[in-house]
């Protein structure tokens, strides 16, 4: 029974720090979708939203493209070939969008600096409800096709020092 609840807690563990990780990602593209439709938001917040969704996408970001890419799938050899595919499918598309992601931390790098006037908020605009539904539908994949087969792909070891790793790259220096 021990081991069966370790089991459990290790695969929750796995997947509901990736899942934290997607309503994240969801959460600062709504942001800078948001900020690229209000006119009505304060200079000061508009600078303090444009560095928060600046941090996040360069720093925390690519923490999670990590765990994805170095840590989940080299892991997953005993899954169904759906899973596979949508695998491959992930890694390609984390390519993807760093052109995207490019454009969009230059707009709101140019929103933090020269505020919130119609040309920046057009410019983060074009950008940014693009990456969100691009975002949208990557995500909706690996929760629908990758996630649910963690607990039959990885063994409660493997779910450990996945979680291991995710923890580690997160550790301060």
């Amino acid at each position: 029974m021990l081991v069966t609840l370790g089991q459990r807690r290790a695969e929750r563990d796995l997947r509901g720090l990736l899942l934290d990780c997607h309503t994240k990602i969801r959460s600062f593209a709504r942001r800078a979708v948001e900020l690229s439709t209000r006119d009505d938001l304060p200079a000061s917040e508009v600078r303090e939203q444009c560095a928060s969704c600046e941090r996040y996408f360069t720093e925390a970001l690519p923490l999670h493209v990590a765990d994805e890419d170095e840590s989940l799938r080299p892991r997953m050899g005993q899954c169904s070939t759906a899973a596979a595919a949508a695998l491959a499918t992930m890694s390609a598309q984390h390519e993807e969008h760093r052109a995207l992601l490019s454009a969009l931390l230059v707009a709101l790098a140019a929103m933090r600096e020269r505020g919130s006037d119609p040309e920046t908020r057009a410019t983060l605009a074009e950008v940014a409800p693009r990456l969100e539904r691009e975002f949208e539908a990557h995500l909706a994949i690996e929760e629908a096709v990758i996630f649910p087969e963690i607990a039959t792909a990885l063994s409660p070891e493997q779910r450990a020092d996945v979680v291991r790793e995710l923890r580690a790259r997160r550790a301060p220096t």
